[in-house]
């Protein structure tokens, strides 16, 4: 249940940023931002930006699929013994938590490695389907291309908002270690608000990196 989700998410996802793309390109000609933009990629004439949203899917559902065999069934094993942990009912057990921690690890930086040629290739592909309606394929490979010869200012913007993360995660962790419920409460709305905010920060800027890449200048 947890993959399907997950592929509702990322099936909807292209055609929502879409939507906000054309929502940023109305703001910079002076236009007013309205509610229709958020759903102009789900319109008929909008196909593009829905056959990247299939195409995310099916890379997504593969990605998640392979993530969880690596990491095993423990995980839910472990997960499930939190809630006592927090309250003080028990103590973890370290053998396993060192051992899902290890699995969880080497299947992030798996899924990781994988997941970075689909994101370059996805990143710039939506603005260029959603405003200049260029080909699906045209639009994923100029995109890769794009990513690839923009790398380390890619870098350093993905540098502050994960240190942030990382910083926001240790309440979370020291909450499990010592088992204290406030500060694990403490710690998740925190965290809720990292990802709103890192969010935000990536749809402008997804908008604000296209400009500056394609739209005063041709495809590669």
């Amino acid at each position: 249940s947890d993959v399907c989700s997950s592929d509702l998410g990322a099936l909807v996802l292209p055609p929502l940023i879409g939507g906000l793309v054309l929502g940023c390109d109305a703001l910079r000609r002076r236009e007013p931002l309205r509610l229709d933009h958020l759903f102009a990629g789900f319109e008929p004439g909008s196909r593009g930006l829905l056959a990247l949203g299939t195409v995310f899917a099916v890379a997504n559902a593969v990605l998640a699929l392979l993530g969880e065999a690596i990491a095993g069934p423990d995980v839910d094993a472990l997960t499930a013994t939190l809630p006592g942990v927090l309250l003080g009912g028990g103590l973890p057990d370290v053998a396993l938590v060192r051992d899902v921690l290890m699995r969880e690890l080497l299947a992030m930086l798996v899924v990781l490695a994988l997941s970075l040629p689909l994101l370059m290739a996805l990143w710039f592909a939506i603005p260029l389907v959603a405003l200049q309606r260029v080909p699906v394929g045209a639009a994923l490979k100029a995109s890769f291309a794009a990513c690839a010869e923009n790398v380390l200012p890619f870098v350093v913007w993905s540098v502050p908002p994960l240190a942030l993360t990382l910083v926001l995660m240790l309440p979370l962790a020291a909450a499990i270690l010592f088992r204290s419920l406030g500060l694990g409460l403490l710690a998740v709305p925190a965290l809720c608000l990292d990802f709103v905010l890192t969010a935000a920060l990536t749809f402008a800027s997804l908008y604000t990196s296209y400009r500056d890449v394609f739209a005063l200048g041709d495809l590669p």
